[in-house]
């Protein structure tokens, strides 16, 4: 089939397999769109196009077949003219004449060797009788006298090998398929299901204690997940990659994830900009991670958007929200920002959360309204209430009042300590909100507010003593 035309209808003669991929399977139908000579390999010349790739590659005369009934026949044989079709019968071993398809695929090749397992017209079209096995297609069919000649002297059918059965995937395998196929379609969502895979089930592993546990399997099918996000690398894939890292057991991929991210570039600085104030602390840590190793210089130079986001006041509002829930992973992405407590509410609320008395003490009336309400947090306080108390003593007479109104929490621990901190004060604008808030304690508590009034009136007295 020397000197293919451009605009030529052939077919392949094999199947081409680019990468992992199938670019074109054996007996698909192709159109030859130019004939130009590769520079580094003059034989690949015609120019086709892969339906299944959407790219253009340059092939050989000897991938291609033609068309039957379309190309010029190759020069007849001599044993070839030695009978015709009309003489073949059942049992005969024939050679195929020409190259013939089905349904657009190779069912023959010129020049195959078949045996004639019965001669019988066809019902559609009775010049079709001689019924012959296609081991290409794996089935019988029925071919005209055109098709076949006997074969020569000495001639025999090649029987078709056993068929050995694929062994089956395993669901890593399948899942990796299936992680492949999303990708290609750019299934951000279909994607990010994957990493709800927590275990996998992997029959090299004995005993069902370590099937409960996240395995190898699991761990990679994410990990393949999350590297075709990154080719994708879009925003939508960084967003999908960010959600993630407030998932349950994203303990398990934070560093893969934050790799991730970084990887993707700039089309991920946007996302992990607004996910530095995301109410979610394992957000807001991973997307500071990732910026700074994006701000970092490299090679290519970092990132001035990853800069810029870094320095933006956007990530630190949430992290002084995080302060008054008295929440120590505030803390410490605070202290990973380089932040310093300022003399206002939100310092005092660091050194309660660090429980540095006296720093907070030394703050003064603004440390009030939080050592107060400190004084209801029953998780914060369990071990620390006496801390508070000494606090607020230290400060003194700013603390006086705030501590009167917290006579009247409804919470009966609250008054019980507010008394207790009254009394170290000693200031006798107490002695009647004392004395009130006596009458309504419960039973069994209410030694804080008799001993704190007992302290007014000996400071009340030492200070008369003290008088000119």
């Amino acid at each position: 089939m020397a000197g293919i035309a451009t605009g030529t209808t052939v077919t392949m003669a094999n199947d081409i397999i680019v990468g992992t991929d199938i670019a074109f399977a054996k007996g698909e139908q192709v159109i030859i769109e130019g004939v130009s000579p590769n520079a580094q390999g003059p034989g690949y010349q015609y120019v086709v196009t892969s339906s299944r790739m959407g790219k253009q590659f340059q092939l050989r005369e000897v991938d291609l077949l033609p068309l039957a009934g379309v190309s010029q026949p190759l020069e007849a044989k001599p044993a070839q003219t030695a009978a015709t079709g009309s003489d073949l019968k059942a049992g005969t071993v024939a050679e195929v004449t020409k190259t013939a398809l089905l349904d657009g695929k190779v069912a023959f090749n010129l020049g195959d060797i078949v045996l004639v397992e019965a001669v019988r017209p066809h019902k559609s079209n009775p010049d079709l009788k001689y019924v012959v096995t296609s081991k290409l297609l794996n089935m019988s069919i029925t071919v005209g006298a055109d098709a076949l000649v006997v074969a020569p002297p000495g001639s025999v059918v090649t029987p078709e090998p056993a068929r050995k059965k694929a062994p089956a995937l395993t669901s890593l395998q399948a899942a990796a398929g299936e992680v492949r196929a999303l990708e290609a379609l750019g299934d951000v969502e279909g994607l990010a299901k994957f990493f709800s895979i927590k275990t996998m089930p992997n029959p090299d592993w004995q005993g069902a204690r370590f099937r409960q546990l996240d395995n190898a399997a699991g761990k990679s099918i994410r990990t393949t997940a999350m590297a075709a996000l990154v080719r994708i690398g879009n925003s939508h894939a960084a967003e999908a990659l960010i959600e993630h890292l407030g998932e349950d057991g994203v303990c398990l991929d934070k560093a893969e994830v934050t790799k991730s991210l970084v990887e993707i570039g700039e089309p991920a600085v946007g996302s992990l900009t607004e996910a530095l104030d995301d109410e979610n602390h394992f957000i807001r840590q991973g997307a500071q991670k990732a910026l700074k190793k994006m701000a970092v210089p490299r090679r290519d130079g970092g990132s001035p958007r990853a800069v810029e986001a870094l320095e933006s006041p956007r990530q630190l509002q949430p992290l002084l929200e995080g302060l008054k829930a008295w929440g120590s992973s505030a803390v410490k992405d605070l202290e990973k920002m380089g932040w310093q407590p300022d003399r206002g509410e939100d310092g005092a609320r660091y050194w309660i959360i660090k429980q540095k008395w006296d720093k907070c003490a030394s703050i003064g009336a603004p440390a009030v309204g939080p050592l107060v309400t400190a004084l209801g947090c029953h998780d914060l306080m369990v071990k620390n209430r006496r801390g508070v108390i000494n606090a607020l003593a230290k400060i003194g007479p700013p603390a006086v009042v705030p501590l009167i109104e917290a006579l009247g929490d409804k919470d009966w621990i609250v008054t019980v300590y507010a008394a207790e901190a009254l009394g170290k004060i000693g200031d006798p604008r107490a002695t009647e909100p004392l004395k009130v808030a006596l009458e309504n304690m419960p039973e069994g508590h209410s030694k804080q507010a008799r001993n704190a009034l007992i302290n007014i009136q000996i400071k009340a007295k030492k200070g008369k003593r003290a008088g000119p």
